[in-house]
């Protein structure tokens, strides 16, 4: 019964995992927390294999500490991410400058650096505008030529 429960929370510790992936991907990664995806990945991967190949007197002699811990430790990882997201994702925050300066988006620059430290890089033909991701607000990017 422990191996079934331990193989099943490192079966929510992936799903969790991708979850954190598909919400940093939304956010551009401007959020540090959804950078840790891949070691939790790795992480749950290693633990998944661990429980799966073990036979069940091994398991037994796991510490039942561990089926407290892990699942606190998966909520607490959850709650750290999801509390912490910005206000507004990247494509909200794309519609919101092009709604406003009605401005074109500049394709050329998509692979240009989009977000980090909580703020979005919006590129236009003309411009380049720094959204904040809390608050709503953006500024234009001076250039320093």
């Amino acid at each position: 019964m422990k191996k079934i429960i331990l193989i099943a929370l490192a079966a929510i510790h992936i799903c969790l995992s991708i979850t954190i992936y598909i919400i940093g991907n939304k956010y551009e990664f401007t959020v540090k927390y959804t950078n840790t995806w891949l070691p939790n990945l790795l992480v749950s991967l290693l633990l998944l294999v661990a429980f799966i190949f073990n036979k069940e007197n091994v398991i037994k002699k796991i510490s039942n500490l561990l089926l407290t811990i892990y699942p606190i430790g998966l909520a607490l990882i959850s709650f750290i991410i999801f509390y912490n997201l910005p206000n507004f994702t990247y494509l909200e925050a794309k519609d919101i400058v092009i709604k406003e300066t009605s401005e074109e988006i500049d394709i050329s620059k998509e692979d240009e650096i989009k977000g980090q430290l909580g703020m979005y890089y919006i590129y236009t033909k003309s411009n380049v505008y720094i959204f904040n991701s809390e608050d709503g607000k953006y500024s234009k990017r001076k250039n320093f030529n």
